[in-house]
């Protein structure tokens, strides 16, 4: 009876896997369904303590908001330019939203992607359900930046998820709140390095 329950288990864990992996690659363009842009180098995997791998000195941040996996994808046009693609799964909507707050700040230009989105120089970020998504474009020109936008787009309407954020949010007072000022964190780590005095 045991073995039967624990077999459940990693087949129920087994699917549950398989279908998030789905919805991150599905959600990533292939070529045609951008116009103008097509898939360059190879796609990359990375899932927990992997992470380490890819972002030397940043994962500590990620983990501790809740980090499960990423994939990475880089794009390129006809003209040379180039973008990439990083699409980060979460533990929750919360903990997508509380690293999103974390990799952005008032500066920002607010875009209409996912639940909610930004656009900064030559980079963009937005969340939408567990899943926070980055795209980097590399330069400023106004080609590169239309196609973050036109990118982001395409794997916002390949995603699930509501825009509601954590509760807690919605106690703040909105009346002068300032746009896109607000930080959620989930941990020590977040909080020093937003507000260095905690230390």
């Amino acid at each position: 009876m045991i073995k039967k329950v624990v077999l459940s288990f990693i087949l129920v864990l087994a699917q549950v896997t398989m279908a998030s992996q789905g919805t991150r690659t599905k959600a990533l363009p292939k070529d045609g369904d951008v116009e103008g842009w097509i898939k360059h180098r190879t796609l990359q995997h990375y899932a927990g303590k992997d992470l380490y791998e890819y972002i030397n000195g940043g994962a500590e941040i990620y983990h501790e908001y809740g980090f499960v996996q990423v994939v990475v994808q880089d794009y390129v046009n006809d003209s040379g330019k180039s973008v990439s693609v990083e699409i980060f799964e979460m533990v929750s909507p919360s903990s997508a939203y509380g690293m999103y707050t974390f990799k952005t700040d008032s500066k920002g230009k607010r875009i209409l992607v996912g639940s909610e989105a930004q656009l900064a120089d030559y980079y963009m970020n937005f969340w939408k359900g567990p899943f926070l998504v980055t795209l980097t474009g590399f330069d400023e020109t106004e080609e590169t930046r239309q196609g973050l936008l036109n990118i982001s787009e395409y794997i916002s309407s390949k995603m699930p998820g509501g825009r509601d954020k954590p509760r807690i949010v919605s106690f703040l007072p909105k009346e002068d709140l300032v746009d896109q000022s607000l930080k959620y964190f989930t941990g020590y780590l977040g909080l020093r390095n937003s507000h260095p005095f905690f230390s």
